[in-house]
């Protein structure tokens, strides 16, 4: 120091009463830093992050900080570390142009830590049945996830997505480490319309060969349901099975509105009815034929036979054999024979509910 310095602090120490001796060693002595609180020498702490403070005494001298065998950078007063793993750690503060410095040693012995970090909040309302949730964990050997009162499983930080009904919810996680355990949970409620689905009967756009049908449904969350078949109002509940009866052959819908505070859900599902073909009031050149011994039998007098018939059932397709020939045909079609003697004509109607024919023997005279 310099001895104007020096002496000018000699003078300011006597107007204040103090002896000259202790000003002057208060004066020289060197600065020192002391630790003034954090963690203690030894002791065990279960949080990842920690924080010192120190005092410089004797002096304005710059401080160094260091945690372990990192890198030792400017300080003032304090410093804060965070995200520590856990085990030993040494902390460290020196003062710059100063043999001073100050040491701590503690062990982390931290307890998991784990926070949701997307998702509805607490006392949020949704307006969809399809809700995630992400988290970020620390110090964690397992996590484990659930959703209202199911059963807790293994869940990763990627949001985990359930379909809910409509209500209240609790979405709930758990964190479990070496050091202890942490939890965390959201209630919301979920504002949506009722999901209906069809759990079993004929699948969309099936075609069935019966005129019944019999179709179970789900709604969650739903008071009530509407049902109806091709716009015509048929009676169905929440819960029970729905059974169709009587079904004509052809195309249907069935359309089933789910109903709840918010709003209503709707699903359908189409079908096709086909009944298999009937061959009815088969003719030849207008005569209907008799059952004989060795089946149908109509004589006629005519070379020119000419086959009638009405078919039943649902639409199928109409094929015709005379004598060695075989191909479609229509009611109406017209064979010629070149004379006298016994012919035999077969009709075959054919569509995805089976086949019918029949058999008719001619005898031309």
């Amino acid at each position: 120091m310099h001895r104007r310095a020096l002496t000018s602090m000699l003078v300011l120490a006597a107007a204040l009463g103090l002896p000259a001796a202790a000003a002057a060693h208060a004066i020289s002595a060197p600065a020192t830093v002391a630790i003034v609180a954090g963690p203690a020498n030894g002791t065990i702490v279960r949080t990842a992050t920690v924080r010192f403070a120190f005092a410089v005494r004797h002096g304005r001298a710059a401080a160094r900080c260091r945690l372990d065998a990192g890198a030792s950078a400017p300080c003032r007063a304090a410093v804060t570390y965070r995200s520590l793993a856990d085990g030993r750690h040494t902390f460290s503060v020196t003062l710059t142009g100063s043999h001073s410095a100050a040491s701590r040693r503690f062990t982390v012995h931290a307890a998991p830590t784990i926070t949701i970090t997307s998702g509805p909040r607490t006392g949020s309302t949704v307006h969809t049945a399809s809700v995630g949730f992400g988290y970020a964990a620390r110090a964690a050997t397992s996590v484990r996830c659930r959703i209202d009162a199911a059963q807790a499983t293994a869940c990763v930080p990627s949001p985990q997505t359930y379909t809910l009904a409509p209500g209240r919810h609790t979405f709930r996680i758990s964190a479990a480490g070496r050091y202890g355990t942490a939890t965390s949970a959201r209630t919301f409620t979920v504002a949506v319309a009722p999901t209906v689905r069809f759990t079993s009967g004929p699948a969309n756009g099936a075609t069935i060969t019966v005129t019944h049908a019999a179709y179970t449904f789900t709604a969650p969350g739903a008071t009530a349901a509407t049902c109806r078949l091709d716009g015509t109002r048929v009676t169905c509940r929440l819960g029970h099975a729905l059974a169709l009866r009587n079904l004509r052959a052809g195309h249907h819908v069935l359309s089933v509105a789910a109903r709840d505070r918010w709003g209503t859900g709707t699903t359908t599902r189409s079908f096709r009815v086909v009944v298999p073909p009937v061959i009815a009031d088969l003719r030849v050149n207008g005569r209907r034929p008799r059952r004989g011994p060795d089946g149908d039998v109509v004589a006629v007098s005519s070379g020119t036979l000419r086959f009638t018939w009405t078919a039943g059932g649902s639409a199928a397709t109409e094929s015709c054999r005379f004598g060695d020939t075989i191909g479609r045909c229509a009611s109406g079609v017209v064979r010629e024979v070149d004379g006298p003697g016994e012919y035999r004509f077969t009709l075959t109607l054919t569509n995805a509910a089976g086949s019918v024919s029949r058999t008719v023997s001619i005898l031309v005279g």
